[in-house]
């Protein structure tokens, strides 16, 4: 309940810094100026020559992946959590790392017994309009065998 409330408390303050994040960065930024600006991201993630800093926070509508070069300077900056993004996952064929690499960590896993999956779960503005959750089942061998789209109950008025 404290987590919650905290939470809602600090989620007006945590969106309104994430909305000017990536405009607010350079193509050629160096990683040590990222880093000077917005600290140590959630994850790091090494994909292919690329590096991917994750920045944004677990509830949060909101995160991002920076793209560096090999000489860790500023490729690109988006926002991952959106519906282009989610659509793009394939069934069958991305696998948890995939995942991963496209949206980053999820604000909540939970296994389904009966099914023997993996369900990551990420709060998000669906369309940019609605407060959405996107769950992502994964099988045993970590391959995406589903998606479902939801309401996002923490966003619900009480």
């Amino acid at each position: 309940m404290i987590k919650r409330a905290f939470l809602l408390l600090s989620l007006p303050l945590m969106l309104s810094a994430c909305t000017v994040f990536c405009p607010a960065l350079s193509p050629g930024e160096t990683e040590n100026a990222i880093l000077a600006k917005y600290g140590t991201p959630m994850a790091r993630y090494q994909d292919g020559d690329t590096t991917l800093l994750e920045y944004g926070s677990a509830y949060g509508q909101q995160k991002f992946m920076i793209r560096l070069d090999t000489g860790h300077r500023l490729i690109s900056c988006r926002q991952v959590l959106t519906t282009d993004e989610f659509d793009a996952i394939r069934v069958g064929k991305d696998n948890m790392q995939s995942v991963l690499l496209r949206v980053g960590q999820p604000a909540e896993t939970d296994y389904l017994a009966l099914k023997g999956y993996t369900v990551w779960s990420y709060h998000y503005k669906e369309d940019g309009v609605w407060d959405s959750m996107m769950h992502i089942k994964f099988d045993a061998d970590g391959i995406v065998r589903g998606k479902e789209n939801g309401l996002d109950m923490l966003y619900l008025p009480r």
